[in-house]
């Protein structure tokens, strides 16, 4: 494991450490600017925490793509940016951004036979299941790419979508209402899409950008895009032909966001100055995505 990913690691654990208490209805004894004693009220703390450190609307992003609090209709103007260039699905938690937040979790751990690995990888996307509130959306996506996740680990990588596909039946046989919700609907798409066409899209993006982090999420960003967006296209209005490309030209940025949010959203609960410095990483690549987002919706004329 290389020395960034051993002190990611290390970093994750200790705020794991610190977070567990709260999850789990314990409250700390002291420090920090915490003092909740529920999961829901860590997210009420935490939301004041954000917008105390971290201006509009780079707060409302932060808080709807890493804590699942929708805080969009205090931000209009960019609300309307995510509703004209069809992103909007992606800024508050659902399958979508779960799949891809989950695939930039394994990827920090690429040697898929070490159960270490693994299961660390595992650890980290249950625990941000949990943090999210762990609501339906977000169980049906985290099960489904723990699935994926086990299935490379015992080396069965030729029944990977057979297994999804398994997987996905049965949890329509527990709940049939499920093949009509969106959100389930986007989990399955999301992730068939990375399981069958990551690996040849990664070739060929890694070929002309190096093995790089933006290579991994832009491979996985438009393998997704390519089976969500006929459904996006059918139920959102907003969705068009040009979001797609938009889609894939900016949304390799949401997993880096979120995962980059988390760190930001615990250590803010560590200590204030520590979350203020997190905060002056996370901001810069935040303004990056609002800024590319306008851009291009402008380019493209979705974006008055």
């Amino acid at each position: 494991m290389s020395h960034y990913k051993t002190v990611f690691l290390f970093l994750i654990m200790l705020i794991a450490f610190r977070l567990l208490p709260y999850l789990f209805g314990e409250a700390p004894l002291d420090g920090g600017e915490l003092s909740c004693i529920s999961c829901d009220q860590l997210r009420e703390q935490m939301t004041n925490i954000v917008y105390k450190y971290v201006e509009s609307p780079h707060a409302e992003l932060l808080l709807g793509t890493t804590l699942g609090i929708n805080r969009l209709n205090d931000v209009p103007r960019f609300n309307d940016v995510l509703i004209s260039t069809g992103t909007i699905h992606v800024v508050v938690v659902s399958g979508y951004n779960i799949s891809l937040v989950i695939n930039r979790l394994l990827n920090l751990f690429k040697e898929t036979n070490n159960f270490i690995k693994v299961f660390t990888a595992q650890i980290l996307a249950a625990i941000y299941a949990l943090i999210t509130g762990f609501e339906a959306p977000v169980v049906r996506a985290l099960l489904m790419a723990s699935v994926v996740l086990w299935a490379r680990y015992y080396g069965r990588r030729g029944f990977i979508p057979f297994v999804l596909l398994v997987t996905a039946g049965l949890m329509l046989i527990a709940y049939p209402g499920y093949l009509f919700e969106l959100s389930f609907q986007l989990s399955f798409l999301a992730t068939l899409g990375i399981v069958l066409l990551y690996s040849p899209i990664h070739k060929v993006i890694r070929r002309l950008l190096g093995s790089n982090v933006f290579a991994e999420d832009f491979s996985a960003t438009l393998s997704a895009q390519l089976f969500v967006a006929p459904l996006l296209y059918i139920v959102l209005d907003s969705f068009t032909p040009l979001s797609v490309v938009l889609n894939t030209l900016t949304l390799w940025l949401v997993p880096i966001l979120t995962v980059i949010g988390f760190v930001v959203v615990a250590l803010m609960s560590l200590h204030p100055f520590a979350g203020l410095l997190a905060s002056f990483i996370y901001t810069p690549i935040s303004s990056l995505f609002v800024n590319l987002l306008t851009f291009f919706g402008r380019v493209f004329g979705l974006v008055v």
